[in-house]
């Protein structure tokens, strides 16, 4: 008897313990799991809150802290037919993406509309300076309103700043910087959607329209959208060889409506890249400017280009009259003197070598926003 009762107490004194180590370690596990999602929302939640309003515009200002897993859009493409879709596969995992997918009408609207030609008056300008400056200046043109610059940060810092039209996020609204962070998720995709920008190692790009564009087409060839392969660019190139290498990585697709690029360095290289019966035509300038309006350029002569399109031939003289010594003035004059009334949305003002912005709301220099980052040394990415 007293053997038994021993061995009942043991198993009675046991029990406790392995309950409570079990308690120990739920207590461990759920812990973990917290903390685990609490790092996975912590870049989001930074990125979301940062977003703050220029004074006395519906332009807004975000720094981007996530990784938005453009290296797998890269690799593999995405799908042309299901754009919202492929953003959300890329930037979540699963289950999130499910989920993301099956909630994302009550962020993106059924379809974005198609732009007008007609009322799409985009324009570019790269100016070449004697000492050696080089500006990149554009105007987007668009009848839309909020608009929002994007700071994407990386592990060395602030990697490219870029500007995009926010209607294409279903956020073209004046009350943005009021909003909770439910209502601003779709920002997270902002990436995902450039219309014109500059990385740190001085390389710029915009897009403007054209009637048509006719990309190649091979099926060995991951499929993209314009303004996405304008983010890869912005995160890949380090000069305007590089992007145009890269615009050859991939079958490019004109969701909204045919466009071409205008791609500048810090070195002065400008290209104008183009899609024209299937092929990628490429057009430099032996001029110390080059001008892009929404006409196609490839083989076309300086008077033909003037007869296609005024703002050309005004942006054209312009910057033909700048003297070899170019500054940040100059730079704004040639551009604005393209820009449309009552249309143009933004100025974007690059200048590629030492890495500043400035940013002109409705191309009024009295509504603006500058910026900067540092230039890389040579072993940074």
């Amino acid at each position: 008897m007293s053997e038994l009762s021993d061995r009942n107490e043991i198993a009675v004194t046991a029990r406790p313990r392995r309950w409570r180590k079990r308690i120990k370690w739920a207590v461990v596990v759920t812990l973990t799991a917290f903390a685990i999602l609490a790092f996975s929302i912590r870049n989001p939640i930074r990125t979301l809150l940062s977003l703050r309003r220029v004074p006395n515009t519906n332009a807004y200002v975000m720094d981007y802290y996530c990784d938005y897993n453009i290296e797998e859009i890269r690799r593999n493409g995405m799908d042309p037919r299901e754009i919202e879709d492929s953003f959300i596969g890329t930037f979540f995992s699963e289950p999130l993406a499910s989920i993301a997918k099956r909630r994302k009408r009550a962020f993106v609207p059924p379809e974005i509309n198609s732009v007008d030609t007609e009322m799409n008056h985009c324009s570019t300008v790269t100016l070449r300076s004697k000492e050696g400056s080089v500006y990149f200046g554009r105007n987007f043109d668009w009848p839309h309103d909020a608009c929002l610059i994007l700071r994407v940060h990386d592990d060395v810092g602030l990697a490219s700043i870029a500007v995009i039209d926010l209607h294409y996020l279903n956020l073209d609204r004046s009350d943005l910087d009021q909003t909770n962070l439910r209502e601003r998720l779709p920002l997270l995709f902002a990436p995902y959607y450039v219309m014109d920008g500059m990385n740190r190692h001085g390389v710029a790009i915009s897009e403007m329209t054209v009637e048509q564009a006719d990309a190649p087409r091979d099926d060995g060839e991951p499929e993209i959208i314009f303004p996405t392969l304008m983010r890869i660019i912005l995160d890949y190139a380090k000069t305007t060889e590089d992007a145009i290498r890269i615009v050859e990585e991939f079958q490019v697709c004109f969701p909204y409506t045919p466009i071409h690029f205008m791609l500048a360095d810090a070195s002065g290289e400008s290209r104008i890249v183009e899609f024209i019966d299937g092929e990628v035509r490429v057009t430099s300038s032996s001029d110390p400017w080059q001008v892009c309006t929404n006409d196609v350029v490839w083989n076309r002569s300086e008077q033909e280009k003037d007869l296609d399109c005024p703002r050309y031939q005004m942006g054209s003289e312009n910057a033909d009259g700048v003297p070899g010594v170019i500054n940040e003035t100059d730079a704004i004059e040639v551009t604005r003197s393209m820009a449309v009334e009552n249309l143009t949305m933004w100025t974007s003002i690059y200048e590629l070598q030492n890495g500043k912005f400035r940013f002109l709301y409705k191309a009024q220099p009295s509504f603006e926003y500058r910026d900067e980052f540092p230039r890389p040394a040579d072993n940074e990415p």
